[in-house]
């Protein structure tokens, strides 16, 4: 059997290879472009005028109505009203005028407007297509009407069949018309539509192009030393307009956000409510599950676990970025404002020491640079609030770190000693932003300090989400339900340990992308990654990229992952074991580890850019290398898949191949483990299990017989043996009573009469122990009765013995008894 599976799986192999070379196949091409218009016959023509009036009763359902002629007119009125709104504004005729955070707000606005004109450019398109395709459909079949109609014109037909023509051939003009009517109205919709998005990238391009040269002239000097400031004088006028432009745009996009995503929002709140509704309970009854301890990070658990409320709006507060597409600036500041508080509050529970009281001062920062902002304008006020903010910023590190204890406090350990170099990076970066704004670098400034600030509380953020859900995750692995698994109780820590890698890593990825955005050095290092990363490598006739290997690894690690969690769960989990046959939870690990690792070796290497013709060819020659060099590793793979379908083992079986004796521990895909009675564990090759003979001493149930062999005196009766021995093993409650033991006069041996007892065990693995035990029953029966255990004697006759020798036995018999004070019987004195 092994060897016809063999050649099967090479004859497939072959059989691969010269399919992908290209026998066989079928490379013929249809031409179903001339499509044929056919009359229709006259013993047809009332019935397929039925079916058409039919068709075209359905047919007029897909036509718009005017209330939905309504709706897209008041939509793209509402889309063009927001576009001249925005191109009204003071801030769109002076674009060269901005600075750089005005340039990111306007541009978000816009952006948010733009996707607003491509979603209803999209759904026009899809509208318009659908109504061309029914319109196509309708035209054939006016083709087709029009011809019959004139072949009836040449022939004789009854009156009704011509009447019954002109009707259906004028159903099928009016339907046509107003498909064309309904193409037409979406068509001049789309005309307006387009001009809005021509005009919308025009004006992010030209939001874009500022930034592009207001960021290359961050280290030029765009304004006045501020003590020359107190002598200049601003036009107020421009710069309330700026002010009230920047208001009437947030009001617009606010509602135009509200317009956009009124189901959403809807959809936001009631997921809100639940989540909020479902910490609140997990809090609640899994809280007592927290292991005692005094651990910062279990009492930090703890105290997150008393504030469910906050633990769910700021989650709630989170999924704005996630539920909503291209969030406007007006969005994003508000969804800022709101997450303040529970940050502040999980920093409060989490934080320990004397940072513990500095947690407000980021927070208070960040509220002053969205007020500059909000209220930006070229004037002195703006550059002395900049100041303000600053001044503020660098007391607040000041304090944080100024005594010499709490900087040995707060900034111990690795991670202390990472904290404190990136605040002295930022403490060094906002003095620059200090005199850059003094001395007249005020895009730098205003740049460097938002950017800073902004920083700092997005890592304050990450931090507390992380806290968040690290509680949430704590209290639940740590409650009831999940312990009544036992692979899940058993692995617990390892468990926590992985998630809180996961959610980490995701911590600091999401870290380093929001700081790189805020620094706008995102792009750059993306591009220089990807392009690292994507550049490509030709070694002989073969190119391929590092993320190619990269995906090809991780594919390979996370097949592993995934079979090991697969055994786990199947092998480990006593819930599946117990409701499954013995051996089959075995069977199907081993069946979906093979299948999982078959396709995701197919998948990693489609990542690794290798071609499916060369995967062909390369595993053609691999079917030859089989057949040759790897036919014995290739004979227990297919020996392993042998053994998960007739399944002749079974995992805790015991079996016996060769001199080999032991329980089968695992069945592998290669090999397969058998731990020995005497406590080693033997690697046995697959095949070895296949080709050998093999007794498996459990394989219907786990009964086996025990033996006790005894003998007794010559002169006992047999049958008060065999009574006694039946007596012993029917009061022992560990032997069964099925089948019958029975008690065998053995024969005549050398110096006793041989006996044996048989009986059966329920359990094979306690053979040993039970068949002593039995054995010591019947040793202390014989004894109570009296019945003698013989041994073997030997009775030894001496013909003739050397003098000398018999002289040195006296001798030495003669020091035997002077050392044990031996005196014989006295000789009567004469």
């Amino acid at each position: 059997m092994k060897r016809s599976l063999l050649t099967l799986i090479q004859l497939i192999f072959f059989f691969n290879l010269f399919s992908l070379a290209g026998f066989g196949q079928d490379n013929t091409i249809q031409d179903t472009s001339k499509m044929v218009v056919v009359a229709i016959p006259v013993t047809d023509i009332i019935l397929r005028a039925t079916e058409v009036n039919t068709q075209l009763r359905e047919k007029r359902t897909y036509l718009i109505t005017e209330q939905e002629k309504e709706e897209i007119i008041s939509r793209i009125d509402t889309l063009t009203f927001r576009l001249a709104l925005l191109r009204e504004g003071s801030r769109v005729q002076q674009i060269d005028a901005l600075n750089l955070r005005s340039l990111e707000s306007l541009e978000s606005e816009w952006s948010f407007l733009d996707k607003l004109f491509d979603t209803e450019q999209e759904i026009l398109n899809e509208t318009l297509q659908e109504k061309e395709n029914q319109r196509a459909v309708i035209a054939k079949s006016l083709s087709i009407w029009e011809l019959t109609s004139k072949r009836i014109d040449e022939e004789s037909a009854a009156e009704l069949v011509i009447e019954q023509i002109e009707f259906t051939l004028k159903d099928i003009r009016e339907t046509l018309s107003a498909f064309e009517s309904d193409s037409k109205f979406i068509q001049e919709e789309l005309v307006e539509i387009s001009n809005g998005v021509i005009f919308t990238n025009r004006v992010i391009e030209s939001i874009v192009s500022a930034k592009l040269i207001l960021t290359r002239s961050l280290l030029s000097f765009d304004g006045p030393p501020i003590w020359k400031e107190f002598n200049k004088q601003k036009d107020s006028t421009i710069v309330f307009e700026n002010k009230r432009s920047m208001i009437d745009d947030t009001v617009a996009s606010l509602r135009d956000f509200r317009g956009q995503y009124a189901p959403w929002i809807w959809f936001h709140l009631v997921i809100s409510i639940l989540l909020i509704i479902l910490i609140f309970v997990i809090y609640s009854n899994l809280r007592h599950g927290i292991p005692e301890s005094d651990t910062p990070e279990i009492t930090a658990v703890k105290k997150i676990t008393e504030r469910p409320l906050i633990s769910g709006v700021l989650i709630s507060v989170v999924l704005t970025f996630i539920i909503y597409n291209n969030v406007p600036d007006s969005v994003v500041l508000l969804t800022a404002l709101l997450l303040l508080v529970p940050v502040y509050v999980i920093l409060r529970a989490v934080i320990i020491g004397p940072a513990r009281k500095f947690i407000i001062l980021p927070l208070l920062a960040i509220i002053m640079v969205e007020l500059h902002g909000i209220g930006y304008s070229d004037t002195l006020f703006s550059r002395l609030w900049l100041i303000v903010i600053l001044l503020f910023s660098l007391t607040s590190m000041g304090l944080i770190a100024g005594k010499k204890s709490k900087r040995i406090l707060i900034f111990s350990g690795t991670y202390g000693k990472l904290l404190m170099f990136a605040g002295f990076l930022a403490f060094s970066i906002l003095i620059i932003s200090l005199f850059a704004n003094i001395f007249g670098a005020i895009t730098l400034a205003e740049f460097l300090t938002n950017s800073v600030i902004e920083s700092i509380v997005i890592s304050m953020f990450i931090f507390s989400l992380v806290a968040t859900l690290n509680s949430i995750i704590t209290t639940s692995i740590h409650g009831n339900y999940l312990k009544k698994s036992k692979l899940f109780s058993e692995n617990i820590d390892r468990i926590h340990k992985r998630l809180k890698s996961i959610i980490n890593l995701i911590a600091i990825y999401l870290l380093i992308n929001f700081t790189l955005r805020i620094f706008n050095v995102w792009n750059p290092v993306s591009n220089l990654v990807k392009g690292i990363f994507t550049y490509p490598i030709t070694i002989g006739s073969m190119e391929f990229t590092l993320w190619n290997i990269f995906l090809f690894f991780f594919i390979i690690w996370l097949t592993m992952r995934i079979s090991h969690l697969i055994r786990a769960i199947l092998e480990g989990e006593s819930g599946l074991r117990d409701r499954m046959r013995k051996g089959v939870p075995g069977a199907l690990s081993l069946l979906l580890r093979i299948s999982v690792f078959t396709i995701g070796f197919l998948v990693a290497i489609a990542a690794a850019g290798v071609r499916m013709d060369k995967l062909g060819i390369l595993l053609g020659a691999f079917g030859v290398g089989i057949g040759f060099g790897l036919q014995n590793i290739f004979n227990n793979l297919v020996s392993g898949i042998i053994l998960a379908f007739e399944r002749p083992i079974k995992e805790g079986d015991i079996i016996e191949v060769g001199s080999l004796l032991g329980i089968v521990k695992e069945i592998g895909i290669r090999s397969s483990v058998i731990r020995t009675y005497e406590g080693s564990e033997v690697i046995l090759p697959n095949g070895n299990l296949i080709s050998n003979e093999l007794i498996n001493w459990t394989r219907t149930d786990m009964r086996r017989r025990g033996v006790v062999s005894i003998g007794v005196a010559y002169g006992t009766d047999p049958q008060r043996v065999i009574d006694l021995l039946l007596e012993v093993v029917n009061n022992y409650d560990r032997a069964l009573k099925q089948p019958i033991p029975m008690a065998i006069f053995d024969g005549f041996g050398e110096s006793s009469l041989d006996f044996r007892l048989l009986f059966w065990i329920g359990d094979a693995d306690l053979r040993l122990v039970i068949q002593s035990e039995m054995a010591v029953l019947v040793n202390q029966a014989i004894v109570d009765a009296g019945i003698t255990i013989p041994f073997p004697q030997r009775d030894l006759h001496v013909k003739s013995l050397d003098p000398m020798i018999a002289e040195r036995i006296r001798a030495q018999d003669d020091i035997a008894k002077k050392q044990i004070g031996f005196k014989g019987p006295e000789k009567d004195k004469k």
